[in-house]
């Protein structure tokens, strides 16, 4: 196997959600909790007045988790953030530290989407 840096995974994800999600939404939203042997991600499409939740692929799941695997264990992020918009991919990480323990992690999901889309109708 070649070693990849973030950088590279990072575009790999895009190519990966682009792949697998509809090129007719506004925004494609992925949202990832990661710790050892555990990793959920979840994508999201806007389409303007609705948002649709979509599950990832094992392809997609393996990538994440070669990006968290790609920094040194003392600086491993806990959450991405990871935004396509108009071909362009921004990614946004939160370190442990900055996650509510007490927070469910579906609860998390769950507002950091609602906040995102504030009163679009969310279907799973």
């Amino acid at each position: 196997m070649i070693d990849l840096t973030a950088e590279q995974i990072l575009r790999e994800i895009g190519e990966a959600v682009g792949h697998e999600t509809d090129r007719l939404a506004s925004e494609i939203f992925l949202y990832v909790e990661i710790q050892p042997a555990v990793i959920s991600p979840s994508m999201f499409m806007d389409y303007g007045e609705k948002v649709i939740h979509h599950s990832a692929s094992e392809r997609l799941t393996f990538l994440l988790y070669d990006l968290w695997l790609a920094d040194p264990e003392a600086k491993r992020w806990a959450a991405m953030k990871y935004i396509v918009n108009d071909g362009h991919f921004e990614a946004l990480f939160t370190y442990p530290n900055e996650i509510d323990p007490e927070e469910d992690q579906d609860d998390r999901r769950d507002r950091i989407v609602s906040e995102r889309y504030h009163n679009k109708q969310i279907i799973f």
